[in-house]
């Protein structure tokens, strides 16, 4: 799955909140991106810019079935992606 496409499911579910088959669409398609190329800068983008929708439940939800190993890199990641840098409210601030 290209990341357009999630762009694009993102995009729609935040016009359209109330809509849960909206929300589901986008929740499937992080599930399925996570998936095929688990996570990527470009993933972590759309989960913060997405988290209105779902606040990151899938992608959280993912983080817990990886290894300490794994989970490592993906919050070096995360701590350096341009998107969490922006919106220190939900992830840099306590």
């Amino acid at each position: 799955m290209k990341i357009e496409t999630i762009e694009e499911s993102m995009r729609i579910a935040l016009k359209n909140l109330e809509n849960i088959e909206e929300i589901k669409k986008y929740q499937n398609d992080v599930i399925e991106y996570l998936t095929e190329n688990k996570v990527t800068d470009e993933i972590i983008t759309v989960v913060v810019k997405g988290f209105n929708i779902d606040q990151g439940i899938n992608f959280f939800d993912y983080l817990d079935n990886i290894s300490n190993e794994e989970l490592k890199v993906v919050w070096l990641k995360i701590k350096k992606n341009k998107e969490t840098l922006k919106n220190e409210l939900i992830f840099h601030k306590q």
